[in-house]
């Protein structure tokens, strides 16, 4: 996706959504301190995130809503021609950057409301589930007891 339209008169102007994401990576960068390596990730989450907006005819940040937030993560986990799907703890990554991204928005006046808060991240599988929840349960002090009783 072009950061960039072209208006009629030939001119070149940066979109809302474009400026903002700019404008959160340099606080990133500058006030947060972050790593070279997280803000290159968030970096291409958010521009693979501007790149669905672009697609839905999106490109002011008031009118994204919750539901246009969930079916971008939907689109996350289902891949598309470009990207291939992404694993829950991936999506997940994503998600955090444009949550970060929302809130941030909102508190530096660049929009009203935050659509991405009340998005959940995906759950990672049933058996991942599972497992931990057996290794959380199995607790030593049984398994002391059974021995002692020489079961």
């Amino acid at each position: 996706m072009s950061s960039a339209v072209v208006t009629p008169a030939g001119e070149s102007r940066t979109d809302g959504a474009t400026r903002a994401v700019r404008t959160y990576l340099d606080h990133l960068l500058v006030e947060r301190g972050l790593a070279t390596n997280t803000l290159t990730s968030y970096r291409r989450d958010l521009r693979r995130y501007l790149q669905f907006l672009a697609g839905a005819g999106v490109d002011d940040l008031d009118a994204v809503t919750e539901t246009v937030v969930s079916s971008f993560l939907v689109s996350l986990r289902e891949g598309d021609a470009d990207h291939p799907p992404l694993s829950s703890t991936s999506a997940a990554r994503t998600l955090v950057a444009v949550r970060g991204f929302h809130k941030f928005a909102v508190s530096d006046g660049l929009a009203t409301a935050d659509p991405a808060g009340a998005v959940k991240p995906p759950s990672p599988g049933a058996a991942g589930l599972l497992s931990r929840t057996v290794m959380v349960n199995v607790s030593v002090p049984p398994v002391c007891a059974v021995a002692a009783f020489g079961m």
